[in-house]
């Protein structure tokens, strides 16, 4: 969690100096207040529908500390609605032991706010946004970390119809709940092998996140055998991250295994894999089900050649073969836009004068291209 620190003291400062678009609203749900943080994109102007994401803090947590994942700041690019609910204290024995969902994760026997209706709170909002925002409700997901995983795993359950995919960072399915989804949800899992949180294997309050995995590709009917993507691992961390992609369901099942991985949030630059970016891909495009042609924030397409890197006034670009990005744009690290180019012949050079010195990540919005680039 302390990552979580640093990144939500950033995420203030960049917010203080752009127009306010984060609105802390609140309502009574079964005769409690209930609170959450609304983040309209400055993007959004309700001619057409837009996605909406939901961000669930973990055990202990709150809104405004979890709000720092970044996530809505790919909402200012992307244009989408991201939503940061509140979880009630929990208590035991007249003692509060956190903030927490009805997740059906179990500590020690104790099942936090088990009778606190929070699947009927997190669609409450979702009614109320459908009644106040022009939103896609084809596009309406769901992630969250550690609990906020493992509540993410419950709703994909309990409201399966009006969710389209969710992602779960360090969470599973609690083991005081019994799974009995209805519909066929997309979803991603990530975790760490040295999580001591919520173990890999031998997970004392749910599902081993193998066994999580097995459970969603079981009940999408994906096959059970994995296309396997390494990524290319550039920074130094101490992580390795490959993500396994489970293909021929009624709706995709992956998961990204970091090995070496505590219970915490990856992000760049400090890491080979940007979570929020990572979730976003797989909401919106899921990943590619070939091994060679698999699409993430950093993956290198052997096609594709870049160089020099780290670049300085200008980067250059060659492709072996016709299938080549058109449309280019380089995002910061905090998902917008830096600047934008159109392809016409390859080889290519891009100019990168007047971009600050720093990490990007160089994407293509009409193929599967992805690469992180450094600026000198």
């Amino acid at each position: 969690m302390r990552h979580f620190c640093l990144l939500a003291l950033v995420m203030i400062l960049l917010t203080s100096l752009s127009y306010a678009q984060s609105e802390t609203r609140s309502f009574t749900w079964d005769g409690t207040t209930r609170e959450y943080i609304e983040y309209l994109p400055s993007s959004y102007s309700g001619d057409e529908p837009v996605p909406v994401v939901f961000a669930l803090h973990g055990l202990g947590d709150n809104m405004s500390n979890f709000s720092g994942t970044g996530m809505h700041l790919i909402a200012d690019t992307a244009n989408f609605i991201s939503i940061t609910p509140q979880a009630l204290m929990a208590t035991y024995m007249g003692y509060e032991i956190g903030t927490a969902w009805n997740s059906g994760a179990s500590m020690q026997g104790i099942v936090p706010n088990q009778d606190v209706d929070d699947v009927g709170f997190l669609m409450a909002i979702l009614d109320s946004l459908d009644s106040h925002y022009n939103i896609d409700t084809d596009q309406v997901f769901f992630f969250g970390f550690s609990m906020g995983g493992y509540m993410c795993n419950k709703m994909a359950c309990e409201a399966g119809n009006r969710i389209n995919a969710i992602a779960s960072v360090s969470g599973t399915m609690g083991n005081a709940y019994s799974p009995d989804p209805q519909e066929h949800t997309a979803c991603l899992h990530f975790h760490g092998t040295a999580d001591e949180t919520v173990a890999y294997t031998g997970n004392n309050s749910g599902m081993d996140a193998d066994s999580l995995v097995n459970f969603w590709v079981d009940h999408n009917g994906n096959d059970t055998a994995a296309v396997v993507y390494e990524y290319p691992d550039s920074e130094n961390d101490g992580l390795t991250f490959e993500r396994y992609v489970y293909p021929n369901g009624t709706e995709q099942v992956a998961h990204i295994k970091v090995f070496g991985g505590a219970h915490e949030w990856y992000y760049f630059p400090n890491n080979d894999v940007d979570y929020a970016q990572e979730i976003w891909t797989f909401f919106t495009q899921r990943f590619s089900e070939e091994s060679d042609n698999a699409s993430t924030g950093t993956h290198h397409r052997t096609d594709v050649s870049v160089f020099p890197n780290p670049a300085g006034d200008d980067i250059q670009l060659n492709f072996s073969n016709e299938n080549h990005p058109h449309q280019l744009s380089l995002y910061d690290m905090q998902g917008r836009i830096v600047r934008s180019w159109e392809i016409t012949t390859p080889p290519t050079k891009l100019c990168l004068q007047g971009i600050s010195s720093g990490t990007y990540v160089l994407r293509s919005t009409d193929t599967d291209f992805s690469k992180k680039v450094v600026v000198k």
